[in-house]
């Protein structure tokens, strides 16, 4: 029977030394310590340590189990520090492969054992006693067939849960998963894995010439790194981007974390870096971005200090602190080198593996394999190129070629393709960002050869021949060509025209398709979709406005526009907006959409003026033409711009105008968005029950239509209007129905904005506990998401809820960071709140000055920005610290103040209209206004029963100021 390996980590020692520092020592020495003894104990031998890492040999796999489930015990009977808490240990049993062991223990969580299927099985006896789960097979190293893994604690731990193995499908990571062995490069392999987990390995740029093999190498150490980055070890292929915009959308996308349409990409993707855990990203293809290097990898590396970046590139990069690793070609045997020596040679053994792939039972002299490899200069895409045509040529043929390199390589593999495989090869260079089989069957005409084979016959065809690479994604195999590749073939395509205008007809003609759809119950695929074929359709576009043909340009746009403003890249929206304009299509239908959809692009820009003048153009160019559904469309975006510009009736009259042709055309998506946002002008005007009714109407047309999104979004509207008017049961009911769609559509960022609705909700209706999980619960998403302005919210709600708990020192912790970020971006009202609450907790510690000067900066800011309702806020707290300091006949004005905004506003049935009866009560009372102060608290005794908010329950200003109140108000 083999040996058994056991491989032990503590999960996140990183974080516990970063915090603790050299206090961490002493619980490390503990944790060895028991280790150690359970290692004696049961006949181990320790192999290896590194760091907190055991690597240990049992001769058996039941002695290996009966030390895992000790030391789960003993760990967990251990008396740790309070600062740590109980230290958790993932622990990995494999029979007979070390490495494996390691990538099995990498699987588990904290306090967790995992056990491969031949250990589990001959472990025997020893695991009579324990709970045992199959947890069926999981991917733990990339290279190997799943493997099937158990979990086995002791009876006494078997109350813990753990979520799935942190296996290849469900850690933080979107490498593709590689089809082939990965051969040679070992020291290159290790001197990364060395590397870039520590200070010095921040930048790491892979050097040298196409088809070197700087992807494979990159893809193989991320792989093999995984268990080392917490954030996640992320791919992004930089071949099609276009700038520094164009690849941080592409970065964020990979990261799931897509920019808004107003967010700057590259600050959204120095966002996720600086709030994820520890990260790798590989960037391939770089050398076409380098001038831009500075601008993105720059920023980031500054921003997020705990990130690594892996790059591959013909070229270095010219950051500071860049290390280069330069990729040369694979040994090769001289020709001095003995027979029985040349298969050690790495060129050599990628050569045979491939052929041995290419044609099972290959075998072949020696020699023969030497002079290949010698003419093929030992770069690995010759070689597997070479390689994958011995399916239909002797070595002997391959080897009297005298290839020189790729080009050679790729020269002979061209003379040998069949005429349709050429063809096909060359036609394929025209696609950008990969294709589907159905792209190629419409753009890859091979009719002109003689017996030619489908177009998917011979892409497959190109794929065997290592021509063509593959990645999977959940609508189906993609294709697409090695750069180096596509240059090639590029080159031979003797007329670019007719291809070219094949290929815009047919992604025109799939954009409109799926751009039908983004209104609708495929909202999600359809966006899927045209964000994959984003580079195709900006193909379309350029050959149409090549060719002259205005309306195919204008088409290729429109169609990808709704994906560019829900996905990005946003900052190619309008610049491409307008140059399909200026193109002059010359259908009516165009010049009517055309500038409607450039003024929505321009209004998520700022740009007001520019999209009320693009509107006006819009709503003439329907007139003339008697496009009505268009007309409709331009009102609509002119009341939203309206109303954000603060122009309430002029916005509701464009609105309402566009409802009436929506009903008159029968235009369900047009009436339910010309309804949602009239709702939403009469929650600005307080109008109450209109807004509420408009945005019911809305949710059920968006319902109707299988919007699932709009339906939300109307949902959650509803909710605040709800919420203001202190129906806290209707509000609960629409925020949680929102997050519960858009949950389900996985759009996590909402989700996180329907958590700090809730959280805020359930703070005024006095259930502390509630709204704090929720605010927890979104600022982790916010994090994963790394969107600064929302975690800066989430921040300062936390440090509402600690303030009103009267744990200060939490609060003004979460306060003070929250504040620098408002800062930093220029969230004015975000940074009045943290003012405010601040300026509360330092006037309940006595610091009556510094709190008023806070509090008034906070009134100000608000003023200034034209919150009316927030201003009262503030300065009610204003008022209150003058009450708390004795200076009731100064916090009186402030209040009346602010309780003529509230009834001006009408949204006197809530939390925060209480506080201000409550603190005007007593002020009166102070005052020596008797009547006015019973008359008041009354009022605001009335109105907490209303709001079922009563004594023993909520802010503990608030339970203060019931039992007042009752006193006051009399029986």
């Amino acid at each position: 029977m083999p040996s058994t390996f056991v491989c032990t980590d503590i999960q996140g020692s990183t974080s516990l030394w970063e915090r603790l520092g050299p206090a961490f020592a002493p619980v490390l020495a503990e944790h060895n310590r028991i280790l150690r003894e359970a290692i004696r104990e049961f006949g181990g031998a320790e192999l290896r340590t590194e760091g907190d890492s055991f690597l240990v040999r049992f001769a058996d796999s039941a002695s290996a189990v009966r030390f895992s489930l000790a030391a789960q015990e003993r760990l967990h009977a251990a008396r740790w520090p309070e600062e740590t808490g109980e230290i958790l240990v993932r622990i990995g049993v494999q029979a007979g492969d070390p490495e494996r062991a390691h990538a099995v223990a990498a699987a588990a969580h904290g306090g967790q054992t995992l056990l491969s299927e031949a250990a589990a099985r001959d472990a025997g006896e020893s695991l009579a006693g324990a709970d045992v789960q199959d947890l069926g097979p999981h991917g733990v190293l990339p290279s190997l067939p799943p493997e099937r893994l158990f979990q086995a604690l002791p009876r006494a731990l078997s109350v813990r849960r753990f979520p799935p193995p942190r296996t290849l499908s469900t850690r933080a990571t979107n490498l593709p998963v590689t089809e082939t062995s990965f051969v040679g490069r070992r020291a290159e392999l290790a001197e990364l894995l060395e590397t870039l987990p520590r200070p010095e390995g921040r930048l790491v740029t892979l050097t040298g010439p196409g088809g070197i093999g700087k992807t494979r190498l990159a893809l193989e150490a991320a792989t093999a790194l995984l268990d080392r980055f917490e954030g996640g070890c992320w791919y992004v292929d930089a071949a099609e981007a276009r700038g520094a915009h164009a690849l941080a959308h592409r970065v964020a996308a990979a990261f799931g974390a897509p920019p808004g349409g107003r967010e700057d990409p590259i600050r959204a993707v120095a966002g996720v870096l600086e709030f994820r855990k520890p990260v790798l990203l590989v960037l391939d293809s770089f050398e076409h971005l380098v001038e831009h290097a500075m601008a993105t990898i720059g920023v980031w590396k500054q921003r997020a200090p705990r990130a690594r970046f892996l790059v591959a590139s013909r070229v270095v990069l010219g950051l500071a602190g860049e290390r280069e690793l330069p990729l040369p070609p694979l040994p090769v045997p001289t020709r001095t080198v003995r027979p029985a020596e040349i298969s050690s040679y790495d060129a050599v053994r990628l050569f045979t593996e491939r052929a041995r792939a290419a044609a099972p039972g290959f075998e072949a002299d020696p020699e023969d394999l030497a002079q290949v490899c010698r003419d093929l200069e030992g770069i690995p895409l010759a070689i597997e190129v070479a390689a994958a045509a011995l399916r239909a040529t002797p070595l002997k043929e391959i080897a009297a070629r005298h290839a020189e390199g790729l080009a050679g390589a790729l020269d002979w593999t061209w003379e040998r393709l069949a005429p349709a495989e050429r063809a096909a090869l060359a036609l394929a260079s025209v696609f950008r960002g990969g294709f589907f089989l159905e792209s190629a069957e419409a753009v890859i005409d091979l009719s002109a050869e003689p017996d030619a084979p489908f177009a998917l016959d011979a892409v497959q065809t190109l794929r065997e021949r290592s021509l063509v690479r593959t990645h999977d994604t959940k609508y189906g195999m993609r294709f697409g060509l090695f750069r180096s590749i596509r240059e090639f073939a590029a080159a031979r395509l003797p007329d670019p025209a007719p291809v070219l205008a094949r290929h815009a007809g047919h992604f025109v003609a799939y954009g409109e398709t799926w751009s039908a759809r983004v209104s609708g119950p495929q909202a999600v695929e359809a966006l899927d979709r045209l964000e994959l074929e984003t580079e195709n359709l900006f193909l379309a576009q350029d050959t149409a406005l090549a060719a002259g043909d205005a309306e195919t340009a204008a088409r290729a746009i429109l169609a990808v526009s709704p994906a560019l403003a829900a996905r990005g890249p946003a900052g190619q929206r309008a610049p491409r907006l307008e140059a399909a304009l200026a193109a002059g299509p010359a259908t009516p239908v165009h010049r009517a959409r055309l500038p409607i959809a450039l003024a929505k692009a321009h209004f998520l820009g700022q740009d007001w003026n520019r999209a009320a003048d693009l509107l006006a153009q819009g709503k003439a160019a329907a007139e003339a033409a008697g496009l009505r559904d268009w007309l409709g469309m331009a009102l609509k975006e002119e009341g939203v711009l309206r109303f954000s510009r603060g122009e309430h009736a002029a916005a509701l009259d464009a609105l309402r105008r566009a409802e009436a042709i929506a009903r008159e055309i029968g235009n369900d998506a047009l009436l339910e968005d010309a309804i949602g946002n009239r709702g939403n002008v009469h929650r600005g005007r307080s109008e109450f029950d209109e807004a509420v009714a408009c945005l019911r109407e809305a949710e059920a047309l968006a319902a109707r239509r299988g919007d699932a999104s709009a339906e939300a979004r109307h949902l959650g509207n509803r909710a605040i209007v709800h919420k203001r008017r202190g129906e806290y049961a209707e509000a609960e009911e629409g925020y949680l129905r929102a997050e519960k769609i858009y949950r389900a559509l996985g759009d996590r960022r909402l989700t996180a904005v329907c958590l700090g609705n809730l959280g805020t909700l359930f703070m005024d209706r006095g259930e502390i506990d509630r709204g704090l999980a929720c605010f927890e619960e979104a600022e982790e998403i916010d994090r994963h998401l790394g969107c600064k302005p929302d975690v800066a919210v989430d921040l300062a709600n936390r440090g509402g809820v600690y303030h009103a708990r009267g744990d200060f020192p939490r609060a003004l912790a979460c306060l003070d960071e929250s504040a620098a970020h408002a800062r930093d971006l220029g969230m004015t009202e975000l940074l009045a709140y943290t003012l405010g609450i601040r300026g509360g907790i330092l006037s309940e510690q006595g610091a009556t000055d510094a709190a008023l000067a806070a509090l008034t900066e906070a009134e100000s800011l608000a003023r200034s920005a034209g919150s009316r309702e927030q201003t009262a806020t503030y300065a009610t707290f204003r008022a209150r610290a003058l009450a708390r300091a004795g200076r009731f006949d100064e916090a009186r004005a402030p209040l009346l103040e602010s309780k003529k905004a509230h009834e001006d506003l009408a949204s006197t049935r809530s939390i925060h209209y209480f506080h201000v009866l409550a603190l005007l009560a007593r002020t009166e009372s102070k005052l020596g206004r008797k009547a006015e102060a019973v008359a008041l608290a009354r009022e605001a005794v009335a109105l907490a029963e209303a709001l079922g908010f009563a004594e023993g329950k909520g802010d503990r200003e608030g339970v203060e100021a019931m039992r007042a109140l009752r006193g006051m108000a009399g029986p």
